[in-house]
């Protein structure tokens, strides 16, 4: 079947295999095509900026991805997760005269939510990161795990004293380095395993005391892929390390060039099965996915970590152990079947819900903790629950809201502070236009949508860049 995205007008296709998923979720086929459904779900993704703020309810300063200029209520870890205060107290009915968006946009505004998405309790001296989680003396890191002793780097785990880093695992005294596993005091190095006292390598293996080469497996003493003797190489280390910064800088670009000559990979992917794209292992039915590991029957996803996750679409940042996840972002572990979730873990059969945690069956919530059948925050019996649930359901149907993720008129980020500026660039006016298609569409389609609303939402949120 071929769709027209109502945003990028570009022409996508779903597949009989992308209906059959549809229907398990009791979706209908997405109305935009899958890069831009990804740019509205990253548009709610403030990973890196952090700034300083006072907490709404003891005062103090914290650090926050929220900026000071926010009109949400934002509390400091230790109070957000403290039962000094009880999210079910802004708990309210759903009114069947509104759309859910502009309800869940009002409740934004009123439900606090914590100024970090970090596990705080187990971090040690690690107070600048976020969507992080057990790091000791770390600093501006985000998306890592496990580390000690790093500085400025994104999608790093189970590292020490490593600076300037993209997406390595398991890697010690690393500078400047891309994806790398298992690594040793590398610098400027680029999708190696297991190497060691190198610099400047790619497409590596198994590769100790090289420098400048690429496409070598299990070497030592190799300068631009040429063997050399330990008394050579060692006397050119020497001179490069104590050489100054116009010396380091020709080599430098010497190895960019001497890229050229070589042959590159096309992708990055081993031990799968019908999986393609793009840094993809160990997986079976993983398509038009990026960075994911241990995986099955997966689409549209990228930077999903650790066995077992299978049966997701339009996921991004996941860890692990996660099942039937259709549009949610930034999910920890242990949960199943949801849709449009944000800032989760171990959570089942929830929906349009946003830092809640060991949570079941919550509808359209907010900054929940060991709850059960709640709607907009509000405590239900289980048999209340289902049934206002579909009749709910029902309304979003109508408005052409239950299928749809969260919009980006309501995300509490600028659209330069987030993910989406990182994979989707645009200036201002680019962002104004999205903003106003994603908007319209809506409009036109759901018909109960308030014109008033509709002018609210396009005047909103763009002090940009």
């Amino acid at each position: 079947m071929q769709k027209i995205c109502k945003i990028s007008w570009k022409t996508f296709e779903v597949t009989q295999e992308d209906l059959e998923f549809y229907k398990k979720m009791w979706v209908p086929e997405p109305t935009l095509c899958p890069e831009e459904r990804q740019r509205r779900r990253l548009v709610w993704q403030n990973m890196s900026k952090l700034y300083h703020r006072t907490c709404d309810a003891t005062w103090k300063k914290v650090i926050s991805f929220f900026s000071s200029d926010k009109p949400y209520k934002i509390y400091e870890q230790n109070y957000w997760w403290s039962d000094k205060w009880n999210a079910l107290d802004y708990g309210k009915d759903f009114d069947f005269s509104k759309t859910f968006f502009e309800q869940f946009g009002e409740s934004l505004h009123n439900i606090p939510m914590p100024c970090l998405f970090t596990e705080f309790s187990k971090d040690e001296n690690s107070a600048y990161t976020n969507f992080s989680w057990y790091n000791k003396s770390c600093y501006l890191i985000f998306h890592a795990d496990f580390n000690e002793d790093c500085y400025f780097w994104t999608w790093v785990k189970n590292s020490k004293n490593c600076v300037d880093s993209l997406n390595v695992f398991d890697v010690e005294q690393s500078y400047e380095s891309i994806d790398c596993k298992g690594c040793f005091n590398i610098k400027y190095c680029r999708d190696c395993n297991n190497c060691s006292d190198s610099w400047f390598l790619k497409d590596c293996i198994w590769c100790k005391n090289c420098f400048g080469s690429m496409n070598l497996n299990n070497k030592q003493y190799f300068l631009f892929n040429k063997q050399v003797s330990k008394e050579d190489y060692e006397e050119f280390i020497k001179n490069y390390e104590s050489g100054k910064y116009n010396i380091q800088k020709l080599l430098s670009e010497k190895f960019l060039n001497f890229q050229k000559t070589q042959i590159h990979k096309a992708t990055y992917w081993l031990n799968n099965e019908k999986s393609y794209w793009d840094h993809i292992f160990d997986c079976k039915n993983v398509v038009e996915c990026f960075d994911v590991k241990e995986s099955e029957n997966m689409k549209f996803c990228e930077r999903i970590y650790n066995w077992p996750n299978t049966n997701c679409y339009d996921v991004d940042q996941f860890w692990a152990r996660i099942e039937n996840i259709y549009e949610s972002a930034n999910i920890w572990v242990d949960c199943k079947n949801s849709i449009a979730c944000l800032y989760w873990y171990n959570y089942i059969d929830c929906t349009y819900s946003i830092f809640c945690f060991n949570c079941k069956n919550c509808f359209w919530c907010i900054s929940l903790v060991n709850k059960q059948y709640c709607i907009f925050n509000k405590q239900y019996i289980k048999e209340e629950y289902f049934k206002l649930k579909e009749k709910i359901v029902k309304h979003m149907k109508k408005t052409w809201e239950w299928w749809e993720f969260f919009p980006s008129s309501i995300s509490p980020f600028w659209y330069n502070e987030t993910v989406a500026q990182e994979y989707y660039p645009l200036d201002r006016r680019d962002v104004f236009q999205k903003h106003l298609y994603e908007n319209w569409n809506q409009y036109l389609n759901g018909k109960k949508m308030k014109k008033k609303l509709y002018m609210n939402e396009l005047n909103m949120k763009f002090q940009m860049i």
